[in-house]
C-alpha cells in the first residue's frame, strides 16, 4: 500500500489532472484527490477537508494560479503550493516563487514531480515539528515562569567582568526579598552589592573573589536593610566555567531572617544550659577572690582605724592587704568579662579573633568542672587570627570542653587528660583540637552526634543541641568540625577555621597641642547608680571640674540651659531615659555635645543598644574600669578640648 497523500488540484482539464494523479501513484503514493477550477469551489474544498499539497494550473478560463495561491495564503495553511503549466515562462515562474510558491513544473515533463513533492512534504513536516517544539518550549517556559513566580527565593545570574560580578538577570521575587524591582537591579548592576550592610561587605567581596578565583561554589550570608528592617540573606553562588576561567555566576538568594532568629533562640538556650551547668563552678571561682577582696578591705580599714587584732598595724601591712584585694578584684573582673562574652545575645559581627584568647576564656568558665576530672594540657602554636565571632566561637569551645568533661568520670584526675591543641593545618587554616581520655564514642553513634536533639546523655542533662549548634556556628564562618573516636579510648574533636580577612586599619591622626597653661576640663557624669558618680567625682576631682547626676533628663536640662562640658560620661542603659535617648535629644538641642559623649556599658545590651552603638562613633568605657584608664581618658579628652579652644577664633 502506498503512502497516503491528499491532493487538491486547481485545474480546468480533467485529462491533465488524471495524468498528474497517475504520475503520483507511480511514485508510490496512495492518492485521494479533488479537482476545482473556480475560486468558490477552492474555498469550499479548503474549508471542507485538510490537504497535504495543492497543485494549480497557471491559466484557466475562470481562475488563475495567482488567485488560487492568494486564497490558500488567506487560509493560513502550511501546505505546499506547486504550479503546473504548459505556457508559463521562466521569468513568470521565478516571480511566483519569490511570492512564496514552492515550485513550478512543466506539463508533459513531470520527471521532477515526485522528488518535488517529497522535498516539499519534508519541509512541511520539519516546519510542523519545529512549531511543535517551539510550542512545547513556550509551554515549558510559561510553567517555569509560574513556578519561579511562586517561589519566594531570588534566582539570579551575573556576568564576571574583571573579576567583578555584574547582574544580568534576576527574578521578580527580588521585590519581596530585597525591596527592589528587577528592572532597578539590572539598570544598576552593582546595587545588590551596595545594599549589603557595610559590616558584611568585606566578607561578601572576599567570598565572591574566592568563588571566582577557585571556581568553587559558596554560600554567603549577609544583612541588608529593607524599608528600615534588617534582613538576613543567604546566597548560594555557583561559578560557571568556560575554558579555564569563570565567566559567570549563578545563584539563589533567600530571606533567612526567620530561620536566623530561631537559630539564635536555640543558640541562646544552649548557652544558658551551658551557663546553668557551670553556674556553681563560676560562683565558686568568683567567691574565692571575692573573699580575698572583702578580707583585704576590712584588714586595711582596721589598720587605718588602729583597731586591728593584736594592736596597731603598719601601713605596709595595710598596703599589702589592699594589693591582695586589688588582685582578687582583678580576678573577679576577668570572670565577669568571660561571662559577658558568653552572654551576648545578638552580636553576630564577623571579625578577626584570637582563638587562643577565646579558648582561655572558655577554660576559665569551665575550670571548676575540669579540675575535678582531668589534667588540662595546652599545646598552643603561633597561629594567625581567624574570621569568626568571639561570643559564638567561645560557645563552640565551651561546648567541646563540657563534652570532654562529661566523658570522664570524677575522682581520677591524675589518670585522665583533656588536651587542647592549636596549630595550622597544611592548607593554612587554624586547627583547634580538644582531646579527652574519656569513654569514647561508639561507631553507630559517631555518625549522628551532630544531628539536632541527638544526645547520649541521660534525660535532663543537656538539650541535644550542643554539637549541632557548634557545626551551624562554624559553618557561618566557613569553618568545619569533625570527630575521631574509639570506644574506651577517648575522642578528639577538630575545628578548622579560615584566616581572618585582612582589613585596612587607618592610624589615628596625631595632633600637636599648643604650649599653654593647662585648662581644667569640665566633665559630666550621668549614671543611675549613685555610687558610680560619687566614685568618678572623687577620682577626677584633682584633674577637672566634675558634675554628676543620676538622671539623664536633669543632664539634658543643664545643657539646654547653657552648661558646657568637655566630656560627658553617660551610662548606656538607664531606666526611663537611656543614654541613647540623651544622645538623640542632644542632637536636637546641642549637636556638638554628642561628639563628647563616652558611653559607659556593662555590655548587657539589648538589640536596640547594639544597633545604636554600631551606628555612632563615640568611645566606650566598659565596666568595671580601673581608675588609671578613667584618668588617662579624661586627660586625653581634656587636651583635645584645650586644642579646640586654642584653634577657636576669639
Amino acid at each position: 500500500m502506498g503512502k497516503p497523500l491528499r491532493v487538491l488540484l486547481v485545474e480546468d482539464s480533467e485529462d491533465d489532472a488524471l495524468l498528474l494523479i497517475r504520475e503520483l501513484r507511480r511514485g508510490g503514493y496512495s492518492v485521494e484527490w479533488e479537482r476545482v477550477d473556480t475560486e468558490a469551489d477552492l474555498r469550499i474544498a479548503l474549508a471542507r477537508a485538510p490537504w497535504d499539497i495543492v497543485f494549480s494550473d497557471f491559466h484557466m478560463p475562470a481562475f488563475s494560479a495567482q488567485g488560487a495561491f492568494a486564497v490558500v495564503q488567506a487560509h493560513v495553511l502550511d501546505v505546499p503550493f506547486i504550479i503546473i503549466s504548459g505556457t508559463v515562462g521562466e521569468e513568470t515562474a521565478v516571480a511566483a516563487m519569490r511570492e512564496g510558491v514552492n515550485d513550478y513544473l512543466i506539463k508533459g515533463s513531470l520527471a521532477r514531480l515526485v522528488p518535488a513533492v517529497e522535498r516539499e512534504l519534508k519541509k512541511v513536516a520539519d516546519r510542523r515539528e519545529q512549531r511543535a517544539l517551539e510550542d512545547r518550549l513556550r509551554e515549558t517556559r510559561a510553567q517555569l515562569e509560574q513556578i519561579v513566580a511562586a517561589i519566594p527565593d531570588v534566582f539570579w545570574s551575573a556576568r564576571v567582568v574583571d573579576r567583578r560580578p555584574i547582574m544580568v538577570f534576576v527574578t521578580p521575587s527580588c521585590r519581596g526579598v530585597l525591596g527592589e524591582e528587577a528592572e532597578t537591579l539590572l539598570e544598576r548592576p552593582n546595587l545588590w552589592i551596595d545594599m549589603i550592610d557595610e559590616v558584611d561587605q568585606p566578607e561578601v567581596r572576599v567570598a565572591l573573589s574566592r568563588a571566582i578565583d577557585a571556581a568553587t561554589p559558596a554560600t554567603i550570608a549577609y544583612r541588608v536593610r529593607v524599608n528600615g528592617e534588617v534582613r538576613w540573606i543567604e546566597n548560594a553562588v555557583v561559578p560557571i566555567v568556560e575554558g579555564s576561567r569563570v565567566t559567570a555566576l549563578r545563584g539563589v538568594a533567600r530571606d533567612v531572617s526567620a530561620r536566623r532568629a530561631l537559630e539564635e533562640q536555640l543558640m541562646f538556650a544552649d548557652r544558658m544550659v551551658s551557663m546553668g551547668t557551670l553556674a556553681a563552678g563560676v560562683a565558686h571561682e568568683i567567691n574565692n577572690p571575692l573573699a580575698v577582696v572583702l578580707a583585704g578591705i576590712e584588714f586595711a580599714s582596721e589598720a587605718l582605724d588602729g583597731t586591728g587584732h593584736g594592736g596597731a598595724l603598719s601601713h605596709s601591712e595595710a598596703r599589702e592587704a589592699l594589693s591582695d584585694a586589688s588582685e582578687g578584684a582583678e580576678r573577679v573582673r576577668t570572670i565577669v568579662r568571660d561571662l559577658k562574652l558568653f552572654s551576648r545575645v545578638d552580636d553576630e559581627r564577623s571579625e578577626a579573633v584570637d582563638v587562643r584568647a577565646v579558648f582561655e576564656s572558655s577554660i576559665r568558665m569551665a575550670w571548676n568542672e575540669i579540675r575535678h576530672r582531668a589534667r588540662l594540657v595546652r599545646v598552643y602554636s603561633d597561629v594567625p587570627l581567624v574570621e569568626a565571632n568571639n561570643a559564638r566561637l567561645g560557645q563552640v569551645f565551651l561546648n567541646l570542653l563540657i563534652n570532654a568533661v562529661h566523658a570522664i568520670d570524677e575522682g581520677r584526675v591524675n589518670d585522665n587528660e583533656i588536651c587542647v591543641t592549636i596549630s595550622l593545618d597544611p592548607r593554612g587554616r587554624v586547627a583547634v583540637e580538644v582531646s579527652d581520655t574519656g569513654c569514647g564514642i561508639p561507631p553507630d553513634v559517631a555518625g549522628r552526634i551532630f544531628e539536632p536533639f541527638f544526645s547520649t546523655k541521660p534525660i535532663g542533662v543537656g538539650t541535644g543541641l550542643g554539637l549541632s549548634i557548634c557545626r551551624r556556628i562554624l559553618e557561618r564562618f566557613n569553618g568545619t568540625i569533625d570527630v575521631r573516636s574509639e570506644p574506651g579510648r577517648g575522642a578528639t574533636f577538630r575545628v578548622l577555621l579560615p584566616r581572618a580577612v585582612e582589613r585596612e586599619v587607618s592610624a589615628p591622626p596625631v595632633s600637636v597641642l599648643p604650649e599653654q597653661a593647662a585648662l581644667r576640663a569640665k566633665v559630666l557624669v550621668v549614671d543611675d547608680e549613685p555610687s558610680i558618680g560619687i566614685m568618678m567625682c572623687r577620682t577626677l576631682a584633682d584633674l577637672c571640674d566634675v558634675r554628676s547626676t543620676t538622671r539623664a533628663a536633669e543632664a539634658l536640662a543643664w545643657i539646654a540651659e547653657g552648661a558646657d562640658f568637655d566630656v560627658v560620661f553617660c551610662d548606656l542603659m538607664m531606666p526611663d531615659f537611656t543614654g541613647m535617648d540623651l544622645h538623640a535629644e542632644l542632637q536636637r538641642v546641642a549637636p556638638s555635645m554628642t561628639d563628647r559623649m563616652i558611653f559607659m556599658t556593662g555590655e548587657a545590651f539589648t538589640r536596640r543598644a547594639r544597633t545604636f552603638l554600631d551606628s555612632v562613633p563615640n568611645a566606650r568605657l566598659e565596666k568595671p574600669f580601673d581608675l588609671r584608664t578613667l584618668r588617662a581618658l579624661v586627660e586625653r579628652r581634656g587636651q583635645e578640648g584645650v586644642a579646640d579652644a586654642a584653634h577657636t577664633p576669639a
